[in-house]
């Protein structure tokens, strides 16, 4: 079965930038993430547009 989410922490690793990088894309929207209950999940897709440039501004790319 394939993963739909990851936490922050992974997501950081997958992409390999920090945590505050990642928190400035959600906060400017360049990602865009979903709140289950306590936690920020980062959709697999969300991850994938990003790296593949499907709609992406750019700007994370560069980091």
């Amino acid at each position: 079965m394939e993963r739909i989410a990851y936490s922050i922490a992974e997501t950081t690793k997958l992409l390999g930038v920090g945590r505050a990088t990642l928190y400035r894309w959600i906060s400017a929207g360049t990602l865009r993430v979903r709140r289950v209950g306590g936690r920020t999940l980062v959709p697999a897709a969300e991850i994938s547009r990003l790296v593949g440039g499907d709609g992406g501004d750019g700007e994370a790319k560069e980091g």
